[in-house]
């Protein structure tokens, strides 16, 4: 289907015929530009340049941003495209910097400019090519341009001095794809050189003619040189805006390298996130200008576009790939070599080369097998994800900016939905009861009459936070979302509500479990049955043996306050990179792990020396920071096989859980995991980029209230409550002095009452917010009833709620998707088992944060809880909440600009320009946790536990439970199975109080003394080396068997080899080490949640003007 076709916004003059400029205002591609640096570097003079080819006499500070178009045609012949650019000049002063920021988002290119003339000016960059990497398209295109030029000459522009036999212009064929445009110099012959133009910017990075720096230049070639290669910024270039040198070649090099990468696949136009657009998506073949005697110079190839006779000629068929030979002429250009080796050019060359390897080795090359792992064969942040992705992935929403991380956005009123079927599902026998007409009836009149306000402020609660952000501590403030007066929860609303719990009791008596807080594509799921009483048993008794074991020397979790008691934790002896060893093989497994691997394998490798990600191997849609892995520390999953039976059996060992002392623990365990199984498979939901995964979703994929097509407050009937005088007059509401003004600014600008110029003074002599009782009486008495009346009823109506669509089925039957897709493979779970104690002195668990299953490092795709055992304290839960799209296009081109008061309400935040709206937050529910239910959920959600606190204030308590963790099983980590035990006292243990200790009685044999001295100075190790025996004899091994006494000893120089490289194999820890690693381990993970939560938090929606 051919694309519609677009119109250029921009003011383009033509003098040919009504063809020609309908010819000149279509484009191929439509790219977002984004123009960054600091205040005073002459951004605006060079757009102003660029677009109207004239120097821009007065020119002020730009506030916020500041908004232009160009097309320009790229390439010759049937090969030329013509780009539209988007071009946006955003603020360089920081007081602007929040807003400017915003317009970051979706671009594909940015021209990063500083002043030749200030190294201030230069220094300040860092900042704004963080932001936008972090915040533009994942392929983003940059250049680094030094403005002002003009003021920096002293003896003309500094050009490439090349002699002809020592480089040589591609073939014609490629010059319109490359052009040396990527390369970050022009591909020019030496007479081209010669006779450079204006036109021609100044290439930084090629081999050049020694000048003396002009006065008043600042920042030298060679040092913008170094710095955008220190950066990876393939080009850099010298212009000026004022005379117009290199000003169009800056955008030329932009929009070909942009095209480069369509051509190449690097980007995909589908994506919404790539920064470009589709146009007309015809092919063009013009007839003036820049044919193929251009000899591909970058000039030539790039032409503004003047709007000249032009035919255009659309290609029959679909456009093939694009021929090998374009590219493969970058390895035969032989005499590049011993150009690049003189100059910045032989980076750029270098990483030009290694991408089309990468690109050819992903088209002819196998799949790697499964089993390698990041950190040791591939990069430690190497992924799968997007559009790069090779297989479907569980989503996870460490980052926001993740495949399937986010949540739609529903309506206040399905909320409390999601909150009353929960509650409902929690009362006994309700799979049966919901069949019973007296039953449901009584639960309606429960449901209709519940008070709403505590959950109405949970649902908004993420609004109301950000909007404290912006009030001095004793400032209230104005409720922007008042609660409604009417029920949010409707009769209609409960009434679907019944007719889906029974559509899930009949699913809950099948497999028993129950999926709640279910809305598109994500849920939670539930169940108190599927632990049985004999489970229970076994893990009550397994609790008892740990806590007896541990008794003496108890492991409280750091920062607890002495509340949290560590049976089993996977952030001591964690993985430390750089320290811990690893086999390649997963050869460690659990009776043998012990005497047979501790302190074998090699160390893993340093992860600390490249803490940058390769823009080629980012995650999803776009690169992500590097705090969202850890560079130092990862924690371990144990391996899990299935059995012919279907069901797990650990075949590495739990780190912290020794394997054979503990060996029944691990079957009980193993038992949890076969009945968390089909709950997590009932919660997760595969996320193919491309599509290709045959496994059905499952659960509910369309909201229970569809959005409303047309939400404007100005033009849309049947959004808001009719005006009702009697309740108005109850409510008596007060107009402040601004609303009064603007009633009075409306009625006199149609004529309707008059206001002489002392009234006008007095009114704008009131202080913002004024309460109603200052404005003028005068002027106040002019202002007709009616227009006040409805004025005060905008501000206390109620919104029309929208009610339910009709009720339709929904699939909630899963495929044994775990158990069949990987029973090869088999399963990756790291364990964790602990107990919250309370007593007097410490009667209540504080609430917690808001976070995400470990980092990306983990790659935790679901969580499954059993809370095991409850005494004495009160009840607790567990809220949920996802992030959504920080844009949502369809809600917002349902409104008007600035008309979207009814969404607000209606979906319970605030909206705005400019990233200026409520957080980026859609709250879900919370579940609560009672004495043996399983809760299982995938790792999209952010969660947060209750408090609770003592029962009976005089008595201890405690809380325990089993968290599992799943590692997406479609990826491989490093686990158990490669990293031997790390704990220093299993080791001895094994040595010293084996079975052939115990056959000597329990000495320490012919080991020498000297060697006991040593072991017995290591730390943790002192109570563990066995005495020698008195009587032992040493007979046949020069001992000296007068009075029993060995004198069994090593040769001084052997001794002192073994104090040198130690006595202990490298790879353990004891547990001192151990604890200190996981104090740095949760400090660094403290960093990183702050940090995402400052983001979840204050991450706005964006309405923009349309």
């Amino acid at each position: 289907m051919t694309r519609p076709r677009r119109s250029s916004a921009a003011s383009e003059e033509s003098s040919g015929t009504a063809g020609d400029q309908e010819l000149g205002s279509m484009y191929d591609y439509l790219a977002k530009i984004i123009l960054l640096g600091p205040s005073g570097t002459g951004k605006s003079c060079l757009l102003h340049r660029f677009v109207k080819s004239e120097w821009r006499i007065l020119s002020s500070q730009t506030i916020g941003v500041e908004f232009a178009s160009k097309i320009i045609k790229v390439g010759t012949g049937a090969r030329r495209k013509r780009i539209k650019l988007q071009l946006w000049d955003t603020a360089g002063t920081e007081r602007f910097r929040s807003v400017s920021r915003s317009y970051y988002r979706g671009a594909a290119g940015a021209v990063l400019i500083y002043d030749l003339t200030s190294h201030a000016s230069f220094r300040a960059l860092p900042p704004f090519l963080n932001d936008a990497r972090a915040l533009a398209s994942p392929n983003l295109t940059t250049l680094l341009v030094g403005n002002k030029l003009d003021l920096a000459h002293d003896e003309g522009p500094l050009l490439p001095s090349l002699a002809d036999d020592e480089f040589s212009p591609p073939p014609q064929s490629s010059s319109s794809s490359y052009g040396g445009s990527m390369y970050g110099t022009s591909v020019q012959s030496s007479a081209s050189v010669n006779t450079a133009t204006p036109s021609s910017s100044v290439g930084l990075g090629t081999q050049q003619r020694a000048t003396v720096a002009a006065e008043g230049r600042e920042v030298s070639s060679a040092e913008a040189s170094r710095w955008a290669g220190g950066v990876q910024v393939p080009v850099a270039l010298e212009v000026s805006a004022f005379t117009g040198e290199g000003v169009d070649d800056v955008f030329a090099r932009l929009a070909r390298a942009i095209l480069t990468k369509i051509e190449l696949g690097e980007i995909d136009p589908d994506d919404p996130l790539s920064g470009i657009q589709y146009g007309d998506g015809g092919h063009w073949n013009t007839n003036g200008g820049g044919g193929a005697s251009d000899g591909g110079s970058v000039k030539s190839g790039m032409t503004v576009d003047d709007g000249g006779a032009s035919v255009r000629r659309r290609k029959k068929g679909r456009r093939g790939p694009v021929a090998l030979r374009e590219w493969e002429e970058v390895f035969t250009l032989r005499t590049l070599v011993r150009f690049s080796q003189k100059s910045m050019f032989s980076y750029c060359i270098q990483r030009y080369r290694s991408f089309i390897t990468r690109q050819f080795s992903a088209m002819t090359s196998p799949q790697p097998k499964d089993g390698r792992y990041p950190g040791i064969d591939l990069d430690l942040r190497d992924h799968s994800g997007g559009w790069r992705a090779t297989k479907p992935l569980y989503p996870i929403a460490v980052s926001l900016h993740l495949p399937g991380s986010t949540s739609e956005l529903f309506q206040l009123r399905e909320v409390f939905m999601l909150a009353v079927m929960d509650t409902l599902t929690d009362k006994p026998g309700w799979h049966t009861k919901v069949f019973d007409e007296a039953i449901v009836a009584k639960w309606r009149a429960e449901a209709l009459q519940q008070p709403e306000d505590g959950l109405y402020r949970l649902a908004t609660e993420g609004w109301r936070l950000h909007n404290r952000r912006y009030l001095a501590e004793d400032e209230e403030g104005e409720d922007l979302l008042p609660q409604p007066r009417c029920r949010i929860l409707s009769e209609k609303a409960f009434d679907y509500c019944i007719q889906e719990l029974r559509l899930k009791a009949e699913y809950f008596q099948k497999t028993g479990l129950v999926p709640t807080l279910d809305a598109v594509d994500n849920c939670v799921v539930k169940s108190d049955v599927l632990v049985n009483q004999s489970l229970k048993s076994e893990m009550v008794a397994a609790f008892a043996k740990l806590r007896a074991d541990q008794a003496s020397n108890m492991d409280w979790h750091p920062r607890s306050n002495g509340m949290v008691q560590n049976l089993v934790h996977p952030s001591l002896y964690c993985l430390v990179w750089g320290k811990s060893h690893f086999l390649y093989d997963e050869v460690v497994g659990t009776v043998d792990a012990v005497t047979k691997w501790a302190g074998k394998g090699q160390p893993t490798p340093d992860q600390t020396e490249n803490p940058w990600i390769d823009p080629v191997q980012s995650y999803g849609y776009r690169p992500l920071a590097p705090h969202f892995w850890s560079a130092k520390y990862q924690w371990l999953p144990a391996n899990l096989k299935f059995q012919d039976d279907g069901t797990t059996r650990f075949t590495s060992y739990i780190n912290n859980l020794h394997p054979v002392k503990y060996e029944g623990v691990y079957r009980t365990i193993e038992k949890l995991v076969d009945q968390a199984l089909p709950a997590w498979e009932q919660c997760l939901n595969l996320h193919d980029y491309h599509r290709r995964s045959e496994a059905q979703p499952v659960g509910r994929q369309e909201p229970r209230i569809s959005p409303a097509k047309y939400a404007d407050d100005n033009e849309t009937d049947g959004l808001w409550e009719e005006l009702d005088s009697e309740t108005l007059a109850q409510l008596d509401v007060k107009l402040d002095c601004d609303a009064l003004a603007d009633i009075v600014e409306c009625l006199h600008y149609d004529s309707k009452i008059e206001i002489t110029d002392e009234e006008w003074t007095a009114i704008r002599s009131l202080d913002r917010g004024a309460p109603e009782a200052e404005f003028p009486r005068s002027v106040l008495d002019k202002i007709p009833e009616e227009d006040l009346e409805e004025k005060r009823w905008k501000q206390v109506r109620d919104p029309i709620l929208f009610e339910p669509d009709d009720f339709t089925q929904v699939n909630y039957d899963c495929e044994k998707q775990l158990r069949d897709r990987f029973k090869e493979s088999g399963l990756q779970v790291i364990v964790k088992m602990a107990s919250i104690e309370l007593t007097p002195e410490k009667p209540e668990f504080p609430q917690g944060s808001w976070h995400i299953e470990g980092q990306m490092n983990e790659h935790i795709c679901a969580t499954a809880l059993y809370y095991l055992d409850s005494e004495n304290v009160t009840p607790s839960s567990l809220a949920f909440r996802m992030g959504t799209d920080w844009d949502q296009d369809d809600i917002s081109m349902s409104a008007g600009q600035d008309a979207y008061h009814w969404l607000e309400r209606s979906y319970g935040t605030c909206f705005g320009p400019s990233g200026s709206g409520g957080p980026c937050l859609q709250f879900y529910g919370r579940v609560d946790t009672p004495e043996g239910r399983l809760l299982a959920f995938p790792n999209v959600f952010q969660h947060r536990v209750s408090s609770f606190r003592l029962q009976d204030p005089a008595k201890p308590g405690h809380r325990r439970f089993v968290a599992l963790w799943l590692v997406d099983p479609n990826l491989r980590v490093l686990s158990t199975a490669n990293v031997p035990p790390q704990q220093r006292d299993w080791w001895a243990d094994a040595v010293f109080q084996g079975d052939a200790v115990s056959k000597r009685g329990g000495d320490s044999g012919d080991m020498p003394a000297d060697l006991l001295g040593l072991l017995k100075e290591e730390e943790g190790l002192a109570g563990k080396i066995p005495e020698k025996s008195p009587t032992h004899s040493t007979a046949g091994h020069g001992g000296d068997e007068k009075a029993g006494v060995s004198t069994n000893r090593l040769p001084p120089e052997i001794l002192d080899m073994v104090r040198q490289n130690g006595v202990v194999p490298e790879g353990l820890m004891s547990p001192d080490e151990a604890k200190a690693h996981r104090l740095q381990l949760m400090d660094e993970r403290s960093r990183f949640h702050t940090v995402s939560k400052k983001d979840w938090d204050e991450r706005g929606y964006n309405f923009c003007e349309h």
